[in-house]
């Protein structure tokens, strides 16, 4: 069974998705019907990652 963070998700990308074929696009729209939080899909559009795509915090920046 998903997690709540994981069902939040699958909305945003089908807000993404509803949203890359609109003419013209409209974010507000996109996320009423999929009832995604629109922080969350405004953030995808420029382009941050979700938590679950990013790396840890606390690492080494590179290595050796």
């Amino acid at each position: 069974m998903p997690t709540e963070l994981e069902i939040i998700e699958i909305r945003v990308q089908a807000a993404l998705d509803v949203y890359s074929n609109m003419d013209p696009p409209n974010a507000a729209l996109a996320t009423r019907l999929y009832g995604a939080p629109p922080d969350r899909v405004y953030r995808r559009l420029k382009g941050i990652q979700s938590k679950m795509e990013r790396k840890g915090s606390n690492r080494k920046l590179s290595d050796y």
